[in-house]
């Protein structure tokens, strides 16, 4: 059985900038995110990830309005980051973001939450990525503005040189 991993739109920013989309399908993952999600995403283009095997799900009238409950109990995350909580909750699997409202509602609400670092960590893992290639991929997304702890890319760009 695979593992179900739903990824924010943040996820999907950084891996383009770094030019490692399709990397990520080659991971042991069944990757999804939302309709709310797929209707935001302008770059990179929602069609080229389904192509590439992302999954894009609707949430029932039912979910819809669990998930408005969810956007008066947390204020700052966006509806689709709450639509990406909301059915990692419901599959209970792990939440791809790197949102720190997010992150903080997802731990509230007992969803497991990795970010832009642990996938890169399992693009090397699995061999995807040598640890050379993983560092260009964390320098390019640093470049173009990835909101990432200082502390954790600097631990991995002196490993990954």
């Amino acid at each position: 059985m695979a593992v179900i991993l739903v990824a924010d739109a943040n996820i999907w920013i950084d891996f383009h900038h770094a030019d490692r989309l399709k990397d990520i399908f080659v991971l042991p993952f069944e990757i999804c995110t939302t309709d709310f999600v797929a209707d935001e995403l302008k770059n990179p283009d929602i069609s080229k990830l389904k192509s590439l095997g992302l999954r894009v799900e609707s949430l029932s009238a039912e979910k819809v309005q669990t998930l408005f409950d969810l956007a008066n109990k947390y204020r700052k995350p966006s509806l689709p980051d709450l639509s990406c909580l909301l059915l990692a909750k419901d599959k209970n699997c792990s939440l791809l973001t790197g949102d720190n409202n997010l992150r903080t509602a997802s731990k509230e609400e007992g969803v497991k939450v990795h970010g832009t670092l642990w996938l890169l960590d399992k693009l090397v893992e699995h061999k995807v990525l040598k640890k050379k290639s993983a560092s260009q991929a964390l320098k390019k997304m640093i470049e173009h503005g990835a909101r990432l702890p200082t502390d954790e890319c600097s631990t991995r760009l002196k490993e990954w040189q």
